[in-house]
């Protein structure tokens, strides 16, 4: 989204005429097309144990395309670039035990290529790995005696490790 300049804005006639005076449109456009196209795929598996309800899920998004153009130019492709890479994935299992939810969870991300602009990249361009990050979650319900009321606390990254380092994140 961006304001088109006053020349670009005649060109591309965005203007019009009241008597002597011409106006002209400079209001905010989408002057960039985007496609991202790809499968997304969610399954989960519940299961009563002697503990409670533990659920198995996963979640993992693949990126088949993932392609944008600005204004009157070709597409390019961005898909396993910064910022789009063609697969995050989740898989986390919950147990429920009376008012008690227990969870543990696995991000993941795919490689990219640490680059912003779009493919193909030269040789020698540096790649950024795939990265895992593990989470814990406990959480209670009605606390204190109040319905409803649900009290919940966990870590990210529970083992505090570093992404890969990005070119595109230093400053």
């Amino acid at each position: 989204i961006d304001s088109p300049s006053m020349s670009s804005a005649i060109r591309r006639g965005l203007y019009y005429r009241v008597g002597p005076q011409i106006f002209v449109n400079t209001n905010l456009f989408n002057l960039a097309q985007a496609v991202d196209a790809g499968v997304d795929v969610d399954w989960r598996l519940r299961l009563p144990t002697a503990w409670g309800r533990a659920t198995v899920r996963n979640v993992t998004t693949y990126f088949s395309e993932s392609a944008k153009r600005e204004s009157g130019a070709d597409w390019a492709s961005y898909n396993g670039t910064y910022g789009k890479p063609r697969w995050r994935n989740t898989f986390g299992v919950t147990l429920e035990s009376g008012p008690w939810t227990h969870q543990f969870s696995i991000r993941s991300t795919g490689g990219f290529s640490d680059s912003d602009q779009p493919m193909p990249h030269p040789t020698g361009t540096h790649r950024v790995g795939a990265y895992e990050e593990f989470d814990v979650q406990l959480s209670r319900t009605d606390v204190g005696g109040l319905r409803g009321l649900t009290l919940t606390g966990g870590i990210q990254n529970l083992t505090d490790h570093q992404p890969p380092f990005s070119l595109q994140n230093a400053s």
